[in-house]
């Protein structure tokens, strides 16, 4: 149970500081409805009606968007921060030199590389069976139910803070 707690807690801390800046900037660029919901089809038409590439300009924001935006998005999103810091930790736990690294270089690695992170996003997305193989149907209800509304707070706020300035 400690163990939940601690997980909501950072969480949270990272779900309120991410929202608040992805918002305030999907705001600022005016991607959002009336509800404040940042929205993707806004962006996938263009102003003659066609399909267009939605990237905004902005890493960060673009790499939410991938992620569908919103909550779950939010949390995909977190998730996949969290595998990429546990890869380069790995990365530099078994460095074995910059000879080995070089000699190691080539297009198999490239590919390797490129499906690896395939599969981290797969893993980023389907964050909810992370928690089902680890906590009760209630606890994730709770981690859930803290980390949406810590979100929906980061948006709010970042909407106030927009409109002050």
């Amino acid at each position: 149970m400690l163990g939940l707690v601690w997980h909501t807690t950072y969480m949270c801390a990272f779900v309120f500081a991410l929202g608040f800046v992805l918002h305030y900037y999907a705001f600022k660029r005016g991607i959002a409805d009336q509800f404040d919901k940042v929205k993707t089809e806004a962006l996938k038409k263009g102003a003659d009606g066609k399909k267009r590439d939605y990237k905004t300009g902005n890493g960060l924001l673009d790499k939410w968007l991938d992620f569908g935006g919103g909550y779950y998005g939010i949390i995909a999103f977190i998730q996949l921060i969290f595998i990429e810091i546990e890869e380069i930790q790995a990365f530099i736990l078994g460095w074995t030199g910059l000879d080995d690294f070089l000699q190691g270089l080539g297009i198999s690695t490239l590919i390797s590389l490129f499906i690896e992170q395939i599969m981290n996003f797969v893993q980023a997305i389907s964050w909810p069976a992370h928690y089902l193989g680890r906590y009760s149907i209630l606890q994730i209800a709770i981690f859930i139910a803290l980390t949406y509304l810590v979100y929906t707070l980061s948006r709010k706020l970042a909407r106030a803070r927009l409109n002050r300035l």
